[in-house]
């Protein structure tokens, strides 16, 4: 199940971001759902972020651990590569998994995102690990645009996410993160994959910091890691964007004072 979406933020002196996109909905069967599941993650103290499409139980579950260890300090070492760390993830996915009923869970993707070195010398990188109907475990690793746009979709709104980044290419935006993460957003509001539905979820890594959650407002509600968010919370703690990915204010939802304006294209 899911719409999961990476894109990549490049700006004049590099690439500036990495981030994922999802839809919250867990679907059981073709009736039952719940638009409140996790489905992205960030690690505290490290530039590194995971997301998942396809049987939920198992990747929540073992990613929920991943994040645990990671920022208690127990998993990576700061000299880690992204590729070591990736790998330290897939061996510990690949052993919980050993245990695992077989007959119980569907194809699952989990991707990870990572960066290396800060500033305008940074890389980022993003990798998927896989399991199917074989009882295979496969990896991948992505090549990273050199102008902002997708690096991948998956699951089962992935067609319907390609077919929305297409219409937005063609625009005057193109080639940027709003018109990704606004095409994005479209596929969530066509309701044309039952799978997918509820609030986007947002995660990022930047050139100077660790990963971190943002709060979306969409259909005029405020959202964060899926879940709505009402004046009891502090909002303040993150950073906010609307459908347009223009930054907003946590308390009102309106646009920032003196942030760039986003505007919807006409023609879309």
């Amino acid at each position: 199940m899911t719409s999961l979406m990476a894109w990549i933020a490049v700006d004049s002196r590099g690439p500036s971001a990495l981030y994922f996109a999802s839809d919250s909905r867990i679907s059981w069967g073709s009736s039952e759902k719940w638009d409140y599941g996790a489905k992205l993650f960030s690690v505290n103290n490290y530039p590194d972020i995971f997301g998942y499409c396809g049987d939920v139980l198992f990747p929540s579950q073992i990613l929920s651990r991943v994040l645990t260890l990671a920022n208690l300090g127990g998993l990576y070492c700061k000299t880690d590569s992204p590729e070591e760390k990736f790998n330290k993830v897939k061996t510990l996915i690949t052993s919980a998994f050993n245990s695992y009923p077989k007959e119980k869970p569907l194809p699952f993707t989990i991707l990870h995102g990572s960066r290396i070195g800060e500033s305008n010398d940074c890389i980022f990188e993003l990798r998927s690990l896989s399991w199917d109907s074989k009882n295979e475990f496969s990896s991948k690793d992505y090549s990273i645009p050199t102008t902002s746009g997708q690096v991948v979709s998956l699951g089962t709104g992935k067609k319907v996410i390609d077919e929305n980044n297409q219409v937005w290419q063609r625009s005057e935006i193109k080639n940027t993160s709003r018109s990704v993460y606004s095409a994005f957003c479209d596929t969530l509001r066509s309701h044309k994959d039952p799978c997918t539905g509820g609030a986007p979820q947002l995660v990022t890594i930047q050139r100077n910091s660790a990963s971190k959650p943002l709060g979306v407002i969409f259909e005029e509600q405020q959202y964060l890691c899926g879940l709505k968010i009402d004046s009891i919370f502090n909002k303040s703690s993150f950073d906010w964007y609307n459908e347009c990915f223009e930054r907003c204010d946590s308390e009102t939802g309106l646009i920032l004072l003196g942030a760039q304006r986003q505007p919807r294209p006409r023609n879309i």
